[in-house]
């Protein structure tokens, strides 16, 4: 929507912007420091790299995933268990 309120306006490239933001300084309504210019607004960024070229959607790029890796019983925490003995449960 700013690109159409600014060409509306007639303002098209960003020296014009930078025009616009040193009469507001002028007038007090905006500051600056000593070594902002006017120049530093020239033609650093066109109104489609600005105001277009952001909010277009993305193309995305779908991966196939990798197949989940099984782990068998045998490895899913064996360290952690220690096995029976036969000899308690013929005892109970």
């Amino acid at each position: 929507m700013a690109k159409t309120v600014l060409n509306e306006w007639g303002i098209q490239n960003c020296s014009q912007v930078g025009d616009i933001v040193f009469q507001l300084v002028q007038y007090g309504i905006l500051g600056k420091s000593e070594t902002d210019q006017p120049d530093d607004f020239q033609e650093i960024w066109t109104f489609t790299e600005a105001f277009e070229s952001p909010f277009q959607p993305k193309i995305m790029v779908l991966r196939r995933r990798s197949p989940q890796r099984k782990i068998s019983p045998r490895q899913k925490g064996a360290r952690d268990r220690k096995p029976r003995s036969s000899s308690k449960l013929k005892k109970a």
